[in-house]
């Protein structure tokens, strides 16, 4: 028979790699998600203001392709967005592409 000490171990060991599987688990949730944001250009915006502390102009902001390409970027245009420091209203992002991933490098104004 097992003793309380032994049953106690083995319970913990579980515990640990339930823990080392739920965080690995939710690094390649993280993972993917982030790379996911970047196969398309509107997606890569929306992470972009994420990142940048603007979750309202993240979720409702309209992001439109413009026939604008600076240096190999194209600038993309946004209505319904506005930066929570200023209140001023965001313009535009300009998104380079690199392979299937895109990537928004400046923003601002065309």
């Amino acid at each position: 028979m097992e003793s309380a000490a032994d049953s106690t171990k083995i319970a913990e060991g579980r515990r640990e790699r339930r823990a080392v599987r739920l965080i690995l688990l939710a690094l390649a949730a993280v993972l993917t998600a982030g790379f996911g944001s970047l196969l398309s250009p509107q997606l890569a915006i929306r992470a972009d203001l994420l990142l940048k502390l603007h979750p309202q102009a993240a979720l409702l902001a309209e992001i439109r392709q413009t026939h604008i390409v600076y240096r190999g970027m194209r600038y993309y245009g946004i209505d319904r967005g506005r930066d929570r420091q200023t209140g001023n209203s965001l313009n535009g992002f300009y998104v380079r592409k690199v392979g299937p991933l895109h990537f928004v490098k400046a923003s601002g104004a065309p």
